[in-house]
């Protein structure tokens, strides 16, 4: 085989991989003809990544479309992800700051590693906490946080949609709502932090593995949506099984008015902790417009298959 020949053949191979890759890119801008679509919406990083190795490559080869088609990609995602770097400014001037933390995490229901998360909450101390996938299991090794956490509200289930909020403030008129009718249980409750009346919602809608959980997945977070009211002071805390790309998160801003902590700061992937190449970020903590998001983090492993979600706010 000569040179020429070699040459041509990597060339054709890439050729390949970047027609997949373009294909899967305009595929997920289509869920409503196929729901697995929507699936192919959550990796715009990755995306990114792959077009702008293939550009480079197709104009080293003086491969015009190809690298022009490349380009197109990165511009389309980049345009998806670069708004999440832009800093979050709050609506509403607030008068005097106050600073209340959050942290979301799925603890993943077979975690036998409880000493981290454990240790992880005493660290960073945050005023909520929302858990994910507790169990029985889940709800025995956490009362070692009563005394730091007398509030809390623990619903658990071995069926991987337990559910637990766990808060250093009085919980007021917490309850256990549904948002459709095949859904786990989700957590409302109200705190008042300086005198300020602060809504809290924790829930986690099921993955969309097929297409029934689809369609509850996404009647659920619209349900949830607008159950909100746009003038609230409002967290939501949860693993809601989808990323900021997908069309179907989109209700959260658009009819709840909630901005996410991870603006100004970064895409933050948390799922799956295992293939660090292929995470994408399901694991949220939503605000509404009169809170200033002053930091976020995504927080070391501690055995979960997700990775915890961090965040410091001002009222």
């Amino acid at each position: 085989m000569t040179k020429t020949q070699k040459y041509f053949t990597l060339t054709n191979l890439v050729e390949v991989l970047t027609a997949i890759l373009l294909l899967q890119n305009l595929l997920s801008y289509f869920p409503q003809i196929y729901f697995g679509f929507e699936l192919l919406s959550h990796f715009r990083p990755q995306y990114c990544f792959l077009s702008l190795l293939s550009s480079i490559y197709f104009l080293i080869v003086k491969q015009k479309l190809w690298s022009s088609l490349c380009l197109i990609c990165l511009s389309i995602n980049l345009f998806s992800i670069l708004p999440i770097y832009l800093e979050h400014h709050p609506q509403t001037p607030v008068k005097t700051p106050t600073l209340i933390s959050a942290m979301s995490i799925n603890v993943l229901a077979l975690n036998q590693n409880k000493k981290a998360v454990i240790d992880l909450i005493k660290a960073k101390n945050p005023t909520l906490i929302s858990l994910q996938e507790v169990n029985n299991s889940w709800d025995k090794s956490l009362v070692v946080l009563d005394k730091t956490y007398p509030y809390k509200l623990v619903i658990p289930q071995e069926d991987n949609f337990g559910i637990a909020l766990f808060s250093q403030l009085p919980l007021t008129e917490s309850k256990v709502i549904t948002y459709t009718k095949n859904s786990g249980p989700s957590i409302t409750a109200k705190i008042e932090f300086q005198n300020t009346n602060i809504d809290i919602l924790v829930t986690h809608p099921r993955p969309p593995i097929n297409k029934m959980q689809f369609d509850q997945r996404n009647q659920h977070i619209i349900n949830l949506s607008r159950s909100i009211s746009i003038n609230s002071n409002t967290i939501l805390m949860g693993d809601l099984n989808v990323s900021m790309w997908s069309p179907y998160y989109k209700p959260l801003g658009q009819i709840a008015g909630l901005t996410n902590s991870r603006q100004g700061f970064g895409v933050f992937p948390t799922w799956p902790m295992h293939l660090p190449l292929l995470q994408i970020p399901i694991d949220h903590i939503l605000v509404s417009s009169k809170f200033k998001i002053l930091k976020t983090e995504r927080l070391k492993h501690i055995g979960s298959d997700h990775l915890p979600i961090y965040c410091e706010l001002e009222i």
